[in-house]
C-alpha cells in the first residue's frame, strides 16, 4: 500500500514537472508597427548592399512619442499578468548601445556581404519569440472619435504572423493607452489562445527557419561537385535530413552555385539546453562540411531566423 501510495506520488510530480516543462510562454517584445512608423516619420535610411533602404526608427519613436511608450508599456502589462515573459524594447536598445554591438555588415575579401537592419540585430542580440507590433488610429465621425487598434504578433524567426487582434470602438473620456487597455482584454482570450497554439506547436515541431547556401565568386567548388558518389547539395539535404525535426524542411531553389532552404523545422534546443536559432544551425553544418570533406565555409545571419552559409572561403 505504501508503496502504491509513494508511485503516485512519484507520478504526479513527474506530470506537474512535464505540464511545467509544456507550459512555457513565448517571450515578447512590443513595437509599433510599419505603417504606424510610416504614418508618424519614424523612418531613417541604412545602407544594404550598395543600396539606401528605409527602416523603422524605433529608438526615436520609443523617445520622442509619449503615447507609444504608455501603449507599449499598457500592453506588456496585460501580457505579464497573464505571465508572458516581456521584454522593454529601450532597456533592451541601451543595453546593446551599452555593449557597442555594431555588426551591421560581414564582409568576406571577395566583397560579398549580408547586411542586418537594427531590428534583425536586437532580434538576434535579445533573443525574444514573438514581436507585438501595435497600431492605432482615431477617426472623426458624426459628432464621435473612434479608435481603431490592431495588434500583429509575428514570430522573429519564421518573419510571419502568428495571431492577431483588431477592434474599433467610439472613444471615451478615457486616454489612449487606458481606451486600449479595455480593448485588449476583452480580445485576449482568443488572442493567448492562438499564441500558445503557434509556441506548442514549435515546441512539438521545431522553430521555423531560412537556410542558404552561396559560394563565394572565387571558390573552385560548386554545389555540383561530387562527394563520396553525391553531389555536394544531395550531401547536403541528407545532412539537413538528420538534423531537422522530423527530417523537415523545402529546398526552393537551387543552381550550381546557390540554393535556399525554406521552412527548415530546428529543434528548440541543442543537446546542452540552449536555445537554438538559425547561426547555431548553420554552424553546425558548417562544422560538418569541414570535419568530413575539409570545406571551408563562413556562417553569417539575419536575425533569429535566417542564416548564409558561403562556401569556398573561412
Amino acid at each position: 500500500m505504501m508503496k502504491s501510495k509513494i508511485c503516485l506520488t512519484m507520478l504526479l510530480l513527474c506530470s506537474m514537472i512535464t505540464f511545467a516543462q509544456t507550459a512555457k510562454k513565448p517571450t515578447i517584445m512590443v513595437i509599433p508597427s510599419d505603417h504606424w512608423c510610416s504614418t508618424r516619420y519614424f523612418t531613417t535610411v541604412i545602407e544594404n548592399q550598395g543600396k539606401k533602404v528605409t527602416v523603422n526608427d524605433y529608438e526615436a519613436a520609443f523617445r520622442e512619442d509619449a503615447e507609444l511608450f504608455l501603449v507599449a508599456s499598457k500592453i506588456g502589462e496585460i501580457m505579464s499578468n497573464r505571465d508572458y515573459p516581456v521584454k522593454d524594447f529601450m532597456q533592451e536598445y541601451k543595453s546593446l548601445i551599452d555593449e557597442a554591438v555594431e555588426e551591421e555588415v560581414t564582409q568576406s575579401s571577395m566583397g560579398a556581404m549580408l547586411t542586418e537592419t537594427p531590428l534583425d540585430m536586437l532580434r538576434r542580440r535579445v533573443k525574444y519569440d514573438i514581436e507585438l507590433r501595435v497600431d492605432w488610429t482615431t477617426a472623426q465621425s458624426n459628432g464621435s472619435t473612434s479608435l481603431s487598434l490592431s495588434i500583429a504578433a509575428i514570430d522573429t524567426y519564421s518573419n510571419k504572423q502568428v495571431a492577431a487582434a483588431n477592434a474599433v470602438e467610439i472613444m471615451d473620456s478615457l486616454p489612449i493607452a487606458l481606451q486600449i487597455d479595455k480593448m485588449l482584454t476583452k480580445q485576449m482570450d482568443q488572442f493567448s489562445r492562438q499564441l500558445t497554439s503557434h509556441f506548442s506547436d514549435a515546441q512539438a515541431h521545431g522553430r521555423e527557419i531560412t537556410l542558404q547556401l552561396r559560394i563565394w565568386d572565387n571558390s573552385d567548388i560548386t554545389l555540383e561537385d561530387e562527394y563520396d558518389d553525391e553531389e555536394l547539395i544531395d550531401v547536403i539535404s541528407d545532412w539537413m535530413v538528420r538534423n531537422t525535426v522530423d527530417g523537415s524542411f523545402n529546398l526552393s531553389s537551387n543552381t550550381e552555385m546557390r540554393a535556399k532552404y525554406e521552412q527548415v523545422r530546428i529543434p528548440m534546443f541543442n543537446d546542452k539546453g540552449r536555445a537554438m536559432d538559425a547561426r547555431m544551425f548553420a554552424t553546425n553544418l558548417r562544422k560538418f562540411l569541414k570535419q568530413q570533406y575539409l570545406i571551408e565555409s563562413k556562417v553569417m545571419n539575419k536575425g533569429l531566423g535566417e542564416a548564409v552559409i558561403v562556401i569556398g572561403e573561412k
